[in-house]
């Protein structure tokens, strides 16, 4: 375990992985990171551990001073294969302080679920089940940006790396064994989505829960959540700090004709008084679009019929498979199949083959489903 807290350092290291690559076309790095985003919307880097097959790396990210360029050079080399354990959050914080994505990104928690092992199975119990090893997690919630780190907390967060090159091997060898390594090939070209980690604040509003709002307020909650997505993002605060949720939908409902009206009734906050302008042009903005939910909606009743049939389906292949139903499918995903998208991920590769088909032939009613024992199963009627 080696502490870099220098920009030469990191350097050096980077230098080292490249060559690295040249010696070996099947050498791989393992990548964790450790942050803290309580205070902030944007997560703060704090730690980047890298493993190697003889030693692991920990950098210091708020060293002051330290430049990360090289760094974050070799995460976009397309030649090297980083390995992450659920690593959505990670790509979201290298996106972010970049503006690029990493390249050649393996996940072994999608590698996991796509092996039978449960889907979002954490690290600890992977390590666990694959490696018969329990990993110490006392120090998985500690301060991260205080310094300077302990020593328990730097073997905490190497053995993060240490563990992960023998997960990711037998992950490798299960997939192979099962023939599905090439849906992993597949799934991880989902990482690259930049939408997975960058909020579109025009597109915020998707998030609420609108189950009681009604319809004809769908366009305020649209501006408002827009707004505060925004002002989030340019303050750098969690969104909560500029409304609280359980402040943004009486202002999405209230009647008031005029900003002062509003201020004067029981829905103002104090804390609204410097955003004040801003509220009031996102309340008028939204009362002048009309707009449906943000949400795929089935209105027919046989539709919805469909979409009930088809969750039989999935849940059926899935059980089939050894694979969760989410993973195979989600509820979306079944209502964009329904209504013909073809950019519906059923309609592509692994998916299609192995449950696309069968969806295709229960609508056009050459499959049905029927229960044997305590089974769901498929037949040709």
């Amino acid at each position: 375990m080696i502490l870099l807290e220098t920009t030469s350092a990191v350097q050096t290291l980077c230098k080292d992985v490249q060559h690295h690559i040249h010696s070996d076309p099947d050498a791989f790095i393992t990548i964790d990171t450790e942050f803290v985003r309580e205070k902030t919307y944007w997560p703060l880097l704090s730690l980047v551990q890298i493993g190697l097959p003889e030693h692991v790396y920990l950098i210091d990210a708020l060293t002051p001073g330290i430049d990360l360029s090289d760094l974050y050079v070799l995460l976009q080399n397309p030649a090297m294969r980083k390995v992450f354990h659920a690593s959505r959050q990670d790509m979201e914080i290298f996106y972010h302080l970049t503006d690029v994505m990493p390249q050649n990104i393996f996940d072994t928690q999608i590698m996991a679920s796509l092996a039978g092992l449960g889907e979002n199975i954490g690290y600890e119990a992977l390590v666990k089940l694959l490696l018969n090893h329990q990993l110490d997690k006392t120090e998985q919630y500690s301060q991260w940006a205080r310094r300077p780190l302990s020593q328990a907390q730097l073997h905490y967060a190497a053995a993060d790396v240490t563990h992960l090159r023998a997960v990711y091997r037998a992950l490798i060898q299960r997939l192979k064994e099962l023939n599905r390594w090439d849906w992993a090939e597949e799934e991880m070209l989902t990482l690259y989505n930049p939408k997975l980690y960058k909020v579109d604040p025009a597109e915020a509003w998707a998030k609420l829960d609108l189950k009681r709002v009604p319809a004809k307020y769908y366009g305020v909650a649209q501006a408002l959540a827009e707004l505060r997505e925004q002002l989030a993002q340019a303050w750098d605060v969690p969104k909560n700090r500029v409304i609280k949720d359980q402040s943004l939908y009486p202002l999405m409902i209230t009647s008031a004709s005029t900003l002062t009206h509003l201020k004067k009734s029981a829905v103002w906050e104090e804390s609204f008084d410097v955003i004040a302008d801003d509220i009031w042009r996102a309340i008028e903005k939204g009362r002048a679009q009309s707009l449906n939910s943000p949400h795929t909606v089935l209105q027919k009743s046989k539709s919805s019929d469909i979409l009930d049939l088809l969750k039989l389906v999935i849940k059926s292949v899935a059980y089939d498979q050894n694979l969760g139903t989410s993973l195979l499918a989600t509820t979306d995903d079944l209502r964009t199949f329904i209504q013909g998208d073809p950019l519906c991920r059923l309609k592509h590769g692994w998916r299609h083959s192995l449950v696309g088909t069968q969806l295709d032939a229960v609508i056009a009613g050459h499959q049905g489903v029927y229960i044997e024992g305590q089974n769901l199963c498929l037949k040709k009627p």
